[in-house]
């Protein structure tokens, strides 16, 4: 059925059949796909291309949409907005090469960072050089550091590499899912013998309600909030942040 897509054919060539029912095409491959085959084949058709490795560009070009409409598509699919479609890359280096703490107020990575299990796939992540040296800078081995934005995982995992408990929590449970993901990892004995692994506590939860943690029970808070509006991290998740008005936002913020 996706023989034209997953093959990895030029665009040019993608435009002029449809991969479904394989006939000529006078309109756009998009077009054709909705009106003939529906929008769910559509949406179907999309995210093969995306599983396939096709370039975001090229999918906008080749279906006619844009890079919002795309996100949306995967994010309805998965239930969180993540980059890329594949498993877990394999784990090559446990931290970042010829590393050296942050001593200015401006810090500036060459490279975004993909030691351990980091990989960017979830979108509006931030670099896990930072939550490193927030952990570094702020906290000491086995202090417990407290993450309510986890989305992907980033800070768990950095927390699990140096050595802090973490309290990891994100309302939306595909972004737990991909979080737990990225820290089923063991790591090498060498870290072992600088500090004990402590495995994050994960579960879903909303930023705005932290009854449950106990007071002065927390070392130190390592979390990225949402972005108002500019990236949608769920689809249909009640209390996503990311849904709500720039006022809306800014007033739940004020509050957490």
């Amino acid at each position: 059925m996706q023989q034209i897509i997953t093959e990895h054919l030029n665009a040019q060539e993608a435009k002029n059949k449809c991969p479904i029912c394989y006939i000529s095409l006078a309109n756009s491959l998009g077009e054709h796909i909705r009106k003939e085959h529906g929008e769910e084949e559509f949406r179907q058709t999309v995210l093969k291309a995306k599983e396939s490795g096709m370039a975001d560009p090229e999918i906008g070009s080749l279906f006619g949409i844009t890079f919002k409409q795309l996100e949306e598509i995967i994010t309805e699919a998965y239930g969180v907005n993540i980059s890329m479609l594949k498993k877990r890359k394999k784990v090559k280096y446990w931290a970042p090469k010829n590393f050296k703490e942050e001593n200015t107020t401006v810090w500036s990575f060459k490279q975004r960072g993909n030691w351990a299990t980091h990989d960017g796939r979830y979108r509006g992540n931030w670099s896990p050089y930072i939550p490193r040296n927030v952990i570094l800078k702020y906290s000491k081995p086995g202090d417990v550091v407290l993450d309510y934005f986890v989305g992907g995982g980033t800070a768990a995992v950095e927390a699990k590499l140096l050595g802090r408990s973490c309290i990891a929590r994100d309302i939306n449970p595909a972004a737990i899912g991909l979080t737990k993901e990225n820290l089923n990892f063991t790591p090498p004995e060498v870290l072992f013998e600088r500090h004990p692994i402590y495995e994050p506590e994960v579960s879903t939860g909303d930023a705005r309600d932290l009854s449950d943690i106990p007071d002065n029970s927390i070392d130190l808070i390592c979390a990225h909030p949402p972005y108002a509006g500019i990236i949608n991290y769920s689809s249909k998740v009640e209390g996503d942040l990311s849904k709500l008005s720039i006022d809306e936002f800014f007033n739940k913020m004020r509050k957490n």
